[in-house]
């Protein structure tokens, strides 16, 4: 239940913004039994959500209970507070993004790809369908066969928001060694 001071302090608001129209609203009910219902019905509720209804209370007639309840349930949810951003070491960043990309390369299905970019970067002749089919591959996330199943990477733009920007990450690293 809310306090009765706090309920002592809403009504007092309400008789001075309405006046006489506040006074009649509960004629011949004893205020212990407006204000006990009021405490109850506003169990819950936040100073600020309170604050909220007394700020923007109808100019026309003094709601009741439930109508200042539905006002107090309008006030815009607090803002949590938020930590600052991290600061990040540059260097070390592209150093672990280097060893996540050695890591990815060494287990990804992907991984005869890798091999025959390496190759070609050693200086071996590959056939114009090797080029072409590692490089596709890298780029395009092509299907590979798998232990008879089949691969396919998903699009980037279908990946939850969070793991995009690892996959930018990792697409910017493989381009770079291409």
């Amino acid at each position: 239940m809310l306090e009765s001071a706090w309920v002592d302090r809403i009504h007092a608001r309400l008789l001075v913004r309405y006046g006489s129209s506040w006074v009649a609203k509960y004629p011949g009910i004893p205020d212990e039994l407006v204000k006990h219902d009021w405490a109850t019905e506003l169990s819950g509720l936040r100073p600020e959500q309170i604050k909220h209804a007394l700020e923007h209370l109808p100019p026309e007639f003094p709601p009741g209970v439930t109508q200042f309840r539905d006002l107090c349930l309008r006030a815009p949810e607090p803002m949590a507070p938020r930590l600052p951003a991290p600061k990040a070491d540059k260097a070390r960043v592209a150093a672990e993004l280097q060893r996540m990309g050695s890591i990815a390369k060494a287990t990804s299905p992907l991984q005869w790809a890798y091999r025959l970019q390496e190759r070609e970067k050693q200086g071996e002749t590959l056939t114009g369908g090797q080029r072409a089919a590692w490089r596709a591959a890298l780029r395009d996330g092509m299907d590979v066969a798998i232990s008879g199943g089949t691969f396919s990477a998903i699009d980037a733009d279908k990946l939850p928001p969070g793991m995009r920007p690892q996959i930018d990450a990792h697409v910017a690293l493989m381009e770079s060694a291409a």
